[in-house]
């Protein structure tokens, strides 16, 4: 399996080509970002990569669909 075709698993057919901002692919996955899930750190690690925190209790399902998660 293929980056693409991971991608394209992830958004569908009509999403999977366009851009990742929330103009374009994720347009529709507004409430699942909200929910706070996934929050991105202020600092970066010692190789200059953006951090990621995880909050699973934050992962309710309302207002947003499983795909809409997976999409974020």
């Amino acid at each position: 399996m293929n980056y693409w075709e991971k991608r394209k698993e992830a958004f569908g057919p009509e999403k999977f080509t366009m851009r990742l901002t929330l103009s374009e692919a994720l347009r529709d996955d507004l409430v699942a970002l909200e929910a706070g899930v996934y929050s991105l750190l202020p600092h970066r690690d010692a190789s200059n990569r953006q951090l990621m925190y995880l909050v699973p209790r934050n992962h309710t399902g309302e207002g947003y669909s499983s795909e809409s998660m997976v999409s974020c």
